[in-house]
């Protein structure tokens, strides 16, 4: 305020020029707001999300690949007759599957942690690929809010 205020109606004046620039701001603020909150959003789909959703998908799908090459190995297993001590039948059963077994299956001396790192990067550009051009159908790929 480089002039001087000297009648009721410059003040006036002045008072109504504050609130209209008050009004401009806090309408800015809200703006700026509504877009920080979309543009947050979409950096938690984008770069959390679907990325961290994605890895966890890949790795239950590794970890029932592996568990079902493991568990073919495994069901060969052979069959232990089992006489009662009354000359009953045999009793047939497999061991239990809580016992140690060896692991010399297919696949049993990959790195699955390294492997799954070094798939990491790879994995979610295709993931991210796949949103952004909308191929995944149970989220809508992001708009351009400029």
């Amino acid at each position: 305020m480089a002039n001087r205020i000297n009648t009721v109606k410059e003040l006036q004046e002045e008072k109504d020029k504050l609130k209209q620039l008050g009004e401009e701001q806090l309408k800015a603020m809200k703006s700026n707001l509504k877009s920080v909150k979309i543009e947050s959003k979409n950096v938690l789909l984008n770069k959390i999300l679907i990325p961290v959703g994605t890895a966890i998908l890949v790795g239950y799908g590794v970890k029932k690949l592996i568990d079902t090459f493991q568990s073919d190995d495994q069901s060969t297993h052979d069959v232990l007759p089992m006489a009662g001590p009354d000359h009953d039948p045999p009793v047939y059963h497999r061991p239990a599957a809580t016992e140690a077994q060896s692991k010399n299956g297919f696949l049993s001396n990959v790195d699955w942690s390294a492997t799954a790192l070094k798939m990491l990067p790879f994995v979610l550009s295709v993931g991210k690929k796949l949103y952004e051009e909308g191929h995944l159908p149970f989220l809508e790929p992001p708009s351009d809010h400029k």
